[in-house]
């Protein structure tokens, strides 16, 4: 299952993240690391960004990179 997959008020714990070198950076910069838990806030229609919060912030993440984000609930 992926971020994508998830749905507003979902928590799931990240896996891990198939990315280039640059989208793990922005990745690791937001605080989504391997082991982390987060929860969906809210899923733009028409192709918006993923909303997730991570511990006391919310951060957007288009969903081409939420597509490669591996997570678990």
């Amino acid at each position: 299952m992926t971020l994508l997959d998830t749905r507003p008020g979902d928590e799931v714990t990240i896996d891990t993240a198939r990315a280039g070198r640059g989208a793990m950076r922005r990745l690791w910069d937001l605080g989504l690391l391997p082991g982390t838990k987060v929860k969906t806030v809210a899923a733009h229609p028409f192709r918006g960004p993923i909303l997730v919060r991570v511990g006391e912030c919310t951060v957007a993440v288009g969903r081409k990179l939420a597509s490669r984000i591996y997570v678990t609930k």
